[in-house]
C-alpha cells in the first residue's frame, strides 16, 4: 500500500505537470501582481486627495488606474472559470484513476481465481481413479506418463493449501506458497522434480 508521503509526492507531480494547473497558477500570480499595483495606485490617489503632488511617473501610473481595474476584473473572472475547469479536470482524473484501479483489481481477481481453479484441478490427481485414467488414457483422459504425474504432484505441493509440518517455519512456508502463486499467475519459470517448466495461466 502506497505511503502517505508517496501519495503527496504523486499529487505534487501531477499539479506541476498539469497544463491547466500551471496556467491557473500563472494567472493567480498575475492577479497578485495586479492587486499590488492597484494598492499602490490607490495610495497615489489618496495622496492626491490629501493635496500631495505626484511626480510625472506617478501621474502616468494613476492615469492607467481604470485599465488596471479592468484587467484585474477580467483576470478574476478568468480565474474563476479556470478553477472550475481545473476542479472538473481533477474529478475526471480521479474518476479515471478509480476506474483503472478497479480494472486492475478485477484482472488480479481473475488471475487468482484461475490459480485456485488450477490448484483444484491438480488436487483431483490425488484420486486413484483419476490417476489411472490418465496413466491409461481412458475415459477421455489424455495419457500421461508416471513421471508427468509425479511432476503434477510436485506442482500441487508447491501451490496446494496444505499446512506446514511441525518443524517448518509457518512464515517461510506461506511466503513460499505466495511466491509460487506469483510464479503461477505471472508465468515464471519454476523447477519441478529437476525439470524447469513455466507456470502460466492464460
Amino acid at each position: 500500500m502506497p505511503s502517505a508521503s508517496a501519495k503527496v509526492e504523486k499529487i505534487v507531480v501531477m499539479e506541476t505537470t498539469d497544463p491547466l494547473k500551471l496556467f491557473s497558477n500563472m494567472l493567480e500570480k498575475r492577479m497578485r501582481n495586479l492587486e499590488k499595483r492597484k494598492m499602490k495606485l490607490d495610495n497615489y490617489r489618496s495622496d492626491v486627495e490629501n493635496g500631495k503632488e505626484l511626480n510625472e511617473d506617478q501621474k502616468m501610473a494613476v492615469s492607467k488606474y481604470d485599465s488596471v481595474i479592468g484587467v484585474l476584473d477580467f483576470a478574476k473572472d478568468l480565474s474563476k472559470a479556470m478553477q472550475s475547469i481545473v476542479l472538473d479536470s481533477v474529478r475526471q482524473q480521479k474518476k479515471q484513476a478509480k476506474k483503472d484501479q478497479l480494472e486492475r483489481q478485477q484482472h488480479e481477481i481473475q488471475r487468482l481465481q484461475n490459480a485456485f481453479i488450477y490448484c483444484h484441478i491438480l488436487s483431483c490427481f490425488r484420486d486413484e481413479d483419476v490417476r489411472s485414467d490418465f496413466l491409461n488414457g481412458t475415459n477421455g483422459a489424455v495419457q500421461l506418463t508416471s513421471e508427468q504425474l509425479s511432476q503434477l504432484d510436485q506442482l500441487y505441493k508447491l501451490i496446494g493449501p496444505g499446512l506446514p509440518n511441525e518443524q517448518a517455519d509457518i512464515t517461510s512456508h506461506f511466503h513460499a506458497l505466495a511466491e509460487n502463486y506469483i510464479f503461477l499467475v505471472e508465468g515464471k519459470n519454476k523447477e519441478i522434480s529437476g525439470t524447469t517448466c513455466i507456470l502460466t495461466l492464460v
